[in-house]
């Protein structure tokens, strides 16, 4: 089963939408948002995780207490996965349970998450 996917975004349209909810991206976020726009309509994939185009970016993060971006979700809204911007080239991932607790980190970087995601989706909460 497939997901059908956003068309990628320019990086004016991604740098503004950083901007609108006064956040930072790091390279690897436009880059990541340049490649694929996120996922049509919230869709998950078949380990029930859902990328988010960059208008459930900036709705969710409008109103989101953290200074973290939240960029997807894990089991149907069960819990966010969120970008910290570390510098102007990378971002680490972590998780908010979405329950007052501190985030989790699951990677140092966007790439080693989409590795862990590949190899063990179960390492960082997906089926």
């Amino acid at each position: 089963m497939g997901v059908w996917l956003l068309p990628p975004a320019d990086e004016n349209t991604i740098r503004a939408v950083m901007q609108e909810i006064g956040r930072q991206a790091s390279a690897d976020i436009i880059q990541l948002y340049k490649s694929i726009g996120g996922f049509v309509g919230g869709d998950c994939d078949t380990h029930v995780w859902s990328l988010w185009s960059l208008d459930r970016v900036r709705e969710v993060n409008a109103v989101y207490g953290r200074p973290q971006i939240a960029f997807s979700d894990g089991l149907v809204d069960s819990f966010y996965f969120c970008f910290q911007y570390e510098n102007e080239l990378v971002s680490s991932v972590w998780i908010d349970h979405l329950n007052d607790t501190v985030l989790i980190c699951v990677a140092d970087s966007l790439a080693e998450f989409f590795d862990v995601y590949l190899r063990d989706p179960g390492r960082i909460g997906l089926l």
